[in-house]
């Protein structure tokens, strides 16, 4: 489900809706990031995203 909907703030990202793309990409991070084992795949999720839109993104675990 979090990669999933980190997928859905991608693509929004790449069709220019760069702020709702950021914060469908966040909201997934924080929810998925919860599992210790998840964290480095979020981090490869974080990298495949654009120079521009990563910026402001980060690993924060709750």
């Amino acid at each position: 489900v979090g990669q999933t909907r980190f997928q859905r703030g991608r693509a929004l990202v790449g069709l220019g809706r760069v702020d709702e793309g950021r914060v469908a990409a966040t909201r997934a991070i924080e929810e998925y990031a919860v599992e210790p084992h998840n964290q480095a795949k979020i981090r490869a999720w974080i990298d495949a995203l654009p120079a521009e839109p990563r910026s402001g993104l980060s690993l924060r675990v709750p």
